[in-house]
């Protein structure tokens, strides 16, 4: 848990509409929470196809620093400290992600759009996605509930972030969670609505004025204002409408913000609902009973500081009516069995100048129909350079959910091969601060390093020295013991 600092001082008008919005009662336990500053909760989400064996109780990964469960989202938990995650290798693999937990309540959404029934063919946008936190959960989401889980989903997950230099951050942070069956965008949400019904799902985390954020970054509460609330709205509004084309008819809409008041969330909801031919969907109370979580007068759901273990939140659930016969009665598309198991031949290959990416090839149509469409930043999966003859592995190989099926590929048209090392953690950490690096007894060639069976990255093996293969933008220049 992070420890208390001074008291803070809110705003009149930021109080007030506050009791307009939430209540006097809930209101006042939100300001004493803020006002204190009560501790913050650290939370970790683990990457369950990279993990496994801690989420079966093999393993003592965490077990000194676990608290609790997160009780909304199964695979994430509170810690009782706040470990220095940049120089934790697991972290820099992917093996995990660092979130606040309110921003998971995400898993129980997408379980009461979709049931715990299996899913394919699924299109899903997370419109504002940077830095990654949603992306990376919904795509553990797609693959939790895909046929089988040692297959690649037949479904696409498309993240965009319209700030330029938060989209590259994005990507990075895609990459170390190895999915090959997702597109970073970097584009206008006006951009999307060319795609006329073409997603399934959308998640809008729209860019609020941050009252969720007061205890995070204090800074936030300066820069808060009537007049930045209204603006706020009005751009919600928009995103809202230059989306909505987007959304498949029987699709689900996802709307969340990190702040309390009825302009940027339940006024919102209204304006769709009054704008579009919508419905407002209603989870089951069951599925957050004795969580804190507040549903609202608008129908939203509400996370406040003082009543739930996490930061500020909203989420609103919203079904574009017209539902055609491949969905169901919760506006989600009807499981279809996958009769086409994974294996190496059901990739297919770009090669953009020397670089070589993979793609299953279920998703080669939609993923056509998106370069023809959007500015695309990363897709699919890195996995190699041509130089000369020589087959140089991509680093984002070494990330990847589906490295032996990709290496099966790569030796079958590359003739690329290479062993496999476990490292500690030290010798980890030299690689991931591009530290010279040298293996007695290895045959020249190239070297998967691994970390508790998760692939750090490559090392060429030239014989009286290594070239390390990890890209300087991920380099740790943070000094360890």
């Amino acid at each position: 848990m992070i420890s208390k600092s001074s008291e803070v001082y809110l705003p009149n008008d930021f109080k007030n509409l506050s009791v307009e919005s939430l209540g006097e009662e809930i209101a006042d336990k939100l300001f004493a929470a803020l006002e204190t500053n009560s501790a913050r909760s650290t939370c970790i989400r683990l990457n369950r196809q990279k993990l496994n064996s801690f989420l079966t109780g093999e393993s003592e990964l965490f077990k000194d620093i676990i608290h609790e469960p997160v009780p909304w989202c199964k695979d994430a938990f509170y810690l009782n400290s706040h470990p220095n995650f940049t120089l934790d290798p697991i972290f820099n693999s992917g093996g995990y992600y660092v979130q606040d937990a309110s921003c998971m309540f995400m898993e129980i959404v997408w379980e009461y759009i979709f049931g715990k029934e299996k899913v394919n063919n699924l299109k899903v946008l997370d419109l504002c996605a940077a830095p990654g936190g949603k992306t990376t959960l919904l795509s553990s989401l797609i693959h939790k509930y895909s046929d089988n889980e040692s297959d690649m989903p037949a479904s696409l997950l498309v993240a965009n972030e319209v700030i330029g230099s938060r989209a590259l951050i994005l990507a990075d942070n895609v990459s170390k969670w190895g999915d090959i069956n997702t597109v970073v965008t970097n584009n206008d949400p006006s951009h999307f609505s060319r795609l006329n019904n073409f997603f399934d799902l959308i998640a809008v985390d729209a860019p609020c004025s941050g009252e969720g954020m007061f205890r995070k970054n204090p800074a936030a509460i300066s820069e808060w204002s009537l007049a930045n609330v209204n603006m706020c709205a009005a751009r919600q509004k928009r995103i809202l409408k230059d989306i909505w084309p987007a959304l498949n008819a029987g699709g689900v809409l996802i709307y969340s913000t990190c702040t309390f008041n009825h302009y940027e969330n339940d006024d919102n909801i209204r304006y769709i609902l009054d704008e579009y031919d919508a419905s407002l969907l209603m989870l089951d109370e069951s599925l957050y009973k004795d969580t804190g979580i507040i549903k609202t007068s608008g129908g939203g759901y509400q996370f406040v500081p003082g009543f739930t273990n996490g930061e500020g939140q909203y989420f609103a659930l919203i079904r574009k009516n017209g539902i055609p016969t491949n969905f169901n009665e919760n506006g989600a598309k009807r499981s279809e069995k996958n009769q086409n198991k994974t294996v190496s031949s059901n990739f297919y290959e770009e090669q953009k100048g020397d670089l070589i990416k993979l793609y299953p090839k279920c998703v080669k149509q939609s993923v056509d129909i998106l370069k023809k469409n959007l500015r695309i930043i990363s897709s699919g999966t890195a996995v190699g350079v041509i130089k000369g003859k020589d087959f140089v592995p991509h680093a984002d190989l070494a990330l990847s959910l589906y490295r032996e099926l990709a290496n099966a590929y790569l030796q079958e048209k590359y003739k690329f091969s290479n062993i496999c090392i476990e490292i500690s953690k030290k010798e980890a950490l030299a690689y991931l601060t591009k530290e010279p690096l040298f293996f007695n007894n290895m045959p020249k060639g190239y070297i998967l390093l691994t970390y508790n069976g998760l692939g750090i990255g490559y090392i060429k093996n030239i014989g009286n020295r290594t070239n390390n293969l990890l890209p300087n933008a991920r380099r740790i220049r943070m000094a360890y013991e």
